[in-house]
């Protein structure tokens, strides 16, 4: 459990739509939860927005969330630096190609091992 839960989000990823009359963006936030390993995930994409949860894998080391481009235009990866600083991707954040829709996708599950390893299930 946090002792203290920041109200700002401790990662964010955001990127400039091309709708040509407002200023509107595909962003995603993670905000932290009262529960050490839980971040909340706040996505939007052109007004349309959406929250999920993501579970980190205790790796023996306080939790560090990376959010990082996705292959698509408006995408991004939830991932994690586990304790020897090795990025692990979680989770996709995308818009549809038909851009009708904002959805969610988990990539990998993690196992731990002694040792706190992180090995792909």
């Amino acid at each position: 459990m946090r002792d203290h839960v920041k109200k700002e989000p401790v990662a964010e990823y955001k990127v400039r739509t091309e709708n040509k009359l407002n200023e509107l963006y595909f962003t995603v936030r993670l905000y932290e939860t009262k529960y050490t390993m839980r971040y909340l995930v706040k996505m939007d994409y052109e007004g349309m927005g959406g929250e999920d949860t993501v579970k980190l894998p205790d790796v023996g080391t306080p939790p560090h969330p990376v959010l990082e481009k996705g292959p698509e235009k408006y995408s991004c990866i939830i991932g994690l630096m586990d304790n020897k600083n090795a990025y692990h991707e979680l989770k996709k954040v995308y818009v549809t190609d038909k851009g009708d829709e904002l959805k969610i996708t988990t990539l990998k599950h993690y196992v731990v091992t002694e040792n706190y390893r992180l090995v792909p299930e």
